[in-house]
């Protein structure tokens, strides 16, 4: 019967290499940058979503008041008219992507023959929490 022999491989003590406490080190120090990449990319994620629903209730301003402005010239049509005007030009705008509208409309004291329009656009967060913002536009009444 044949001897079965044991044969372990000793590394001599001046060999270069890791200890595995240098590997331990080193697998910590990639978890944390890890993390850390994965926390960064999470957070540009949700700033880009904000980003996203800002642009368009900007964009859905701009519509509200580019379909207000062919009325200027008919600067007495009651879409002009003085006040807080909740019907949106675009039913589009507001049925489809969750955004709605309001505008307030006054007439310019500083500015003769024009008026003053605030659009305010509302939505909704993903949790639930409503947000707004405000633009300000110059109609000017064309003669």
């Amino acid at each position: 019967m044949k001897r079965i022999e044991k044969r372990f491989y000793e590394i001599p003590a001046n060999q270069p290499g890791f200890s595995l406490i240098e590997v331990m080190i080193a697998l910590a120090v990639f978890s944390i940058v890890a993390l850390a990449l994965a926390a960064q990319a999470t957070h540009t994620t949700n700033t880009n979503a904000a980003a996203r629903r800002l642009t368009t209730a900007a964009i859905t301003a701009s519509n509200q008041v580019e379909h207000l402005f062919p009325y200027a010239h008919m600067y007495n049509d009651t879409r002009l008219a003085d006040g807080i005007h909740t019907e949106a030009m675009d039913h589009t705008i507001t049925t489809e992507s969750g955004y709605t509208i309001a505008y307030e409309v006054r007439t310019n004291d500083a500015l003769p023959r024009t008026k003053s329009v605030q659009v305010t656009v509302t939505w909704t967060e993903k949790g639930g929490m409503q947000r707004q913002t405000r633009f300000n536009y110059l109609i000017p009444e064309i003669i």
